[in-house]
């Protein structure tokens, strides 16, 4: 990643995996607070409470967790391996105006927030027409059911 010291990868072991479990549980039935010396609480504001558990139930599914800010500038080859597809590509994609950049010198730089925005919206128009082709797939005969949106 451009601009920042590589972020280690969080992930947890087996034993913790099956702390981890009791944890997700707990946290779907409470909300968070952090409790400091004397016993004082402090709830947690509720995006602070959403990042947890979302890193508690990847690392449950023993996923490795990595945080960066949304403003993460990333290089093309870093960028390509997130969305899975080559540095070509993506520059194609860059300079066919899909996705925002800007240049530092001669190499351009893609904020991460603007990958992931593109990520969705690409996953989202592949959904769409998937199922547009499974309802025509039942319409033809070829299938019984529609399979559920997730």
């Amino acid at each position: 990643m451009a601009g920042s010291a590589v972020l280690p990868e969080i992930t947890a072991s087996a034993a913790e995996e099956r702390e981890l479990r009791a944890l997700v549980g707990a946290l779907e039935d409470h909300q968070a607070e952090l409790v400091g010396p004397g016993n004082d609480r402090i709830p947690l504001p509720e995006p602070i409470y959403r990042v947890i558990q979302l890193a508690v139930r990847l690392l449950e599914k023993g996923e490795g967790v990595v945080i960066l800010p949304s403003t993460q500038e990333m290089t093309t080859q870093s960028a390509a391996n997130l969305l899975g597809v080559s540095r070509q590509y993506l520059v194609q994609l860059l300079e066919g105006d899909k996705i925002p950049f800007h240049k530092v010198g001669t190499h351009r730089r893609i904020r991460l927030k603007d990958i992931v925005a593109y990520r969705r919206q690409r996953d989202a128009r592949r959904r769409e027409m998937l199922e547009a082709i499974a309802r025509e797939a039942v319409a033809d005969g070829i299938y019984d059911i529609v399979p559920p949106a997730e």
